[in-house]
């Protein structure tokens, strides 16, 4: 149990010897850094700010951008295949229904009362 108390304590000094080289660096690197901040040229600091500030803008913009320009092709290519066929093509193709059905109409035979009914039909 001494060897085990005085192994604890040890590593105890271990780990505060290591806590207070931790600190240390840590505040080395704090006052490097400051001391590189303010000694940053006007141009760095533009580039830095730029590099922080406007290049993250501009790209989320440009994001945004494509994404809604892709919106609006997949919008359009799905109206142009919805309506591909024109709206004077589908009555041209009925008209021309009509028209066929009319004359097969005209050859049937049967009842008069029938056929009548029939080319009342045709005419509305």
């Amino acid at each position: 149990t001494k060897a085990k108390l005085e192994k604890i304590v040890a590593l105890w000094n271990e780990q505060t010897k290591t806590n207070k080289e931790i600190r240390t660096a840590k505040q080395q690197l704090i006052d490097k850094t400051v001391e590189a901040i303010e000694n940053l040229s006007d141009e760095e600091v533009a580039t830095f700010l730029h590099e922080k500030w406007i290049e993250p803008v501009c790209n989320g913009i440009d994001d945004t951008l494509r994404s809604v320009l892709a919106t609006l092709e997949t919008s359009v290519v799905a109206l142009n295949k919805k309506y591909a066929v024109s709206y004077k093509q589908i009555n041209d193709e009925f008209a021309s229904t009509n028209k066929e059905l009319a004359g097969l109409i005209d050859q049937l035979t049967g009842d008069e009362r029938a056929i009548e009914g029939l080319k009342e039909l045709i005419k509305e």
